[in-house]
């Protein structure tokens, strides 16, 4: 069993870890494993493995779904919990969808006499 997270740390489980609010070392929800495995599941996207997390905690929380109503205005709810974390992890899903990226199909490499360089990158839809 191992659990590790390090405030503004580079490795990509922390990162998951802030992004799913897994971050408290007495009440974690995944080991460091876990996480690594939903890593390797997605090609290390952190949306899409935040995404397979939540749906993860999601399919869990569903099994505990339940709501009880004790003497007038007592009540716990729990029903609501797996639609949250199915929804936030529509949105991770949509964030990875939104995010630019950039095609570069060809370079050319000018370097002037003085050695500065006065190349430039063609996209693809200059190509075109």
């Amino acid at each position: 069993m191992s659990f590790t997270y390090t405030p503004g740390s580079a490795r990509n489980i922390d990162k998951i870890r802030l992004l799913i609010g897994d971050t408290d070392g007495d009440t974690y929800i995944f080991e460091d494993s876990e996480l690594n495995m939903a890593l390797s599941l997605v090609d290390s996207d952190l949306n899409q493995a935040a995404a397979v997390c939540c749906r993860s905690i999601a399919t869990s929380r569903a099994k505990q779904a339940i709501a009880v109503k004790i003497m007038g205005d007592i009540s716990i709810d729990k029903t609501k919990i797996p639609g949250f974390f199915m929804e936030l992890a529509d949105k991770f899903e949509k964030r990875t969808q939104s995010e630019p990226v950039v095609f570069t199909d060809s370079f050319l490499v000018d370097i002037d006499n003085l050695g500065i360089d006065r190349s430039e990158r063609k996209d693809d839809d200059e190509l075109w």
